[in-house]
């Protein structure tokens, strides 16, 4: 008797230790008119929005303040600038303050202007150059984009101008602290043919220093049947200060690096992670961690893992592990993982660090008749796999989130993760199928049915991962029924100091938002 009010009282001291350590928290469900962009955090409840209202030719950018997740004010942008139309192109917070970027060419050259609003959403003074340079004629300018640092003390301005198919691309930056003084500037070109190399990746550290990662390609002089004509040559990381150009080139001989992650701790040294292959097979074969010191260009550690091949076929049918080793006994196959991405990587309090990476692509369906051909995309979002490299540079743990998301024609909206990480465990939230959990909201492994994104059957799952050992334990955060909306991943954003998590969910014409907390 004493040993069942035992397991009983473990049972439910559980739940009620799960609950306290992840509290929701509800606004009020509210018409959206329009389309949501981008949720720009200040602090726990509080928050602005970007929005679109309106047609094509007569619509405009809204911005929306909230208190305690409920609407305070709204007022759209204005994108005049010296009494010009100018282009809209981000927003970002600064010192609390949501603040519009805008750009304008004239007279062959293109201005930066930054417009400050206040809490009440009023301009808040005249905007501010932020970045001036020629726009070539010959050359083709590319979008402007934004980066902020971590801590949002620092942001960036980068502008492209891409060259002609054997000509080298143009690129500027300009950063500034948050009082809007001018730290660094210049303008470069990348030592590679503008149609051999690409950058994958900005990074504005914590002290104000600009990084960038760039994958470099070759010609392929044995192409195939059905393959491409470029293959890939190297991953290098360069800092760009003052116009001139430091590079490290990623020591991974024999392979080939398909993304990766960069953490920056300080100007100096930083933590690189990603996902690698064979170059001469298609997939992934492992993952990497590599810890630099970049100003001494030197490896601090590092550790490579090659995935199992039970782990990548656990899901595989008798069937097509059978055929996969038929193949692989022809030498031109190895079973491996495919298009899988980083998604995060998270340093640790102790000096360790967890990636998170999901399986995302796309397939595209032509179909012909007598009025012409149209394209009709499905979008795939599957399994999660998580790591854990520990302090010294092991392995100490891989681990596989399973679900299975597909949509048409929406760029999978609705389908993806967010996450969480703090020094106990990792976090996941996403869209799943309620048939996919038992009486109690406890995941069934042995239940393989696809995510559904009609509230009758939609439900939104949590899967906790502990950080130490690796154990997962997934069950139901919350129903569609319980909110009458669908949540929407990709647009929830994270507050890694207060690990909060600003949750958006949508369904015709309404809106809510909500606030998780995760408490260590």
């Amino acid at each position: 008797m004493y040993r069942v009010l035992t397991i009983l009282f473990l049972i439910v001291h559980y739940f009620q230790v799960s609950a306290q350590r992840n509290q929701l928290v509800w606004g009020e469900v509210e018409s959206n008119a329009g389309f949501l962009v981008e949720m720009l955090p200040l602090q726990g409840k509080d928050f602005y929005t970007l929005r679109w209202k309106g047609g094509n030719a007569l619509g405009g950018y809204y911005l929306t303040s909230y208190s305690y997740l409920n609407k305070v004010k709204t007022k759209r942008v204005s994108i005049a600038v010296n009494y010009n139309i100018a282009n809209f192109e981000d927003v970002i917070v600064v010192n609390g303050l949501p603040s519009v970027v805008l750009s304008n060419i004239k007279g062959g050259r293109e201005q930066v202007f930054l417009q400050q609003y206040d809490e009440d959403l009023e301009q808040r003074g005249e905007p501010i150059i932020i970045a001036d340079y020629d726009v070539r004629k010959v050359m083709s300018k590319a979008p402007i984009k934004i980066i902020q640092s971590k801590d949002k003390k620092y942001f960036a301005v980068l502008w492209q101008l891409a060259g002609a198919k054997n000509e080298h691309d143009i690129y500027g930056y300009f950063i500034y602290d948050n009082k809007f003084n001018l730290i660094d500037q210049g303008e470069y070109e990348l030592p590679y043919e503008s149609r051999y190399s690409q950058i994958t990746s900005h990074i504005l550290s914590n002290t104000g220093d600009y990084f960038f990662v760039v994958k470099e390609f070759e010609a392929n002089q044995n192409r195939g049947l059905n393959q491409a004509n470029i293959m890939y040559k190297a991953m290098h990381i360069t800092q760009a200060k003052a116009g001139k150009l430091q590079t490290y080139t990623l020591p991974v001989q024999g392979k080939r690096i398909e993304a990766i992650s960069v953490n920056i701790d300080d100007s100096s040294s930083y933590v690189i992670t990603g996902v690698y292959g064979a170059n001469e097979l298609k997939g992934i074969q492992g993952i990497f961690y590599m810890k630099l010191d970049f100003d001494k260009q030197q490896i601090i550690n590092q550790g490579f893992y090659e995935i199992d091949k039970d782990f990548i076929t656990e899901d595989w049918s008798q069937r097509e592990i059978e055929h996969a080793e038929k193949k692989e006994l022809k030498g031109k196959y190895e079973r491996s993982l495919y298009d899988y991405k980083m998604r995060e990587t998270q340093i640790l309090p102790d000096g360790g660090m967890v990636g998170i990476m999901e399986q995302s692509y796309f397939v595209v369906h032509p179909m012909s008749d007598y009025r012409g051909t149209t394209y009709s995309y499905t979008y795939y979002y599957n399994d999660i796999i998580v790591f854990k490299i520990g302090n010294k540079g092991t392995f100490d743990w891989v681990n596989k989130v399973k679900k299975t998301q597909v949509s048409t024609n929406d760029e999978g909206s609705f389908s993806s993760f967010a996450s969480i990480v703090d020094s106990n465990s990792i976090r996941l939230v996403f869209n799943d199928n309620i048939e996919n959990y038992d009486g109690s909201g406890n995941f069934m492994p042995e239940a393989n049915y696809y995510t559904s994104f009609n509230i009758r059957y939609n439900t939104v799952a949590i899967a906790e991962i502990d950080t130490k050992v690796g154990t997962q334990s997934r069950t139901i955060l919350y129903t569609g029924k319980d909110v009458k909306t669908i949540a929407v991943p990709k647009l929830f954003k994270i507050d890694n100091n207060s690990k909060e998590m600003l949750i958006y969910t949508t369904n015709k014409g309404r809106e809510l938002y909500g606030v998780l907390s995760a408490g260590e």
